[in-house]
């Protein structure tokens, strides 16, 4: 499954870029053939898009839009999935091992594993397959990830670099 090229969340591509890709279909073409490598190599369950606005509907909570569905997160749930889009994002495949996320101050315990599913369950409504343990991987030994393309999730750097959660402007600092 391939995604049009010309929406925005789509990519980080400013729009000025994306409209110069338009009018080089090569460079269309060479993107869409590295996401099928990734998927190839990464053996990534899901083609989701999702875009993190870095907006706060309510105090503690974080809007995040997931194949177009907006979904409201508190802050724990929100940094988890940001450290998770962190790892994504250095293509490398995107596991994070639990005692990684407690020494970041991520999760609390490492014994605890319903924040997993809590994160799970926000967001299965929304997927494309509606099942969130695909989407929030584990492989079974104490790693996770997001199970999407990292080309697929986006999101607004000042918005979250200006959050009012500490935690989120720390991890937005590792996006950038």
């Amino acid at each position: 499954m391939l995604v049009s090229p010309i929406d925005p969340q789509t990519f980080e591509l400013p729009i000025e870029k994306l409209v110069s890709a338009l009018l080089k279909p090569k460079a269309i073409m060479e993107l869409f053939k590295r996401q099928k490598a990734d998927y190839e190599r990464f053996e990534y369950q899901g083609y989701d898009k999702v875009y993190i606005p870095g907006t706060i509907p309510m105090k503690q909570s974080n809007l995040i839009v997931v194949n177009g569905n907006e979904i409201k997160m508190g802050d724990s749930l929100c940094t988890l999935f940001l450290r998770f889009v962190i790892e994504l994002k250095k293509k490398k495949g995107g596991w994070v091992n639990i005692y990684t996320l407690e020494s970041e101050g991520v999760i609390t315990d490492v014994l605890k594993y319903q924040i997993y599913s809590n994160l799970r369950t926000a967001l299965e409504g929304s997927l494309l397959n509606k099942d969130g343990q695909k989407f929030i991987q584990s492989d079974g030994s104490k790693k996770y990830r997001i199970s999407t393309n990292p080309d697929f999730i986006t999101y607004d750097e000042k918005k979250l670099l200006a959050h009012q959660d500490h935690h989120i402007r720390e991890l937005a600092k590792k996006l950038s």
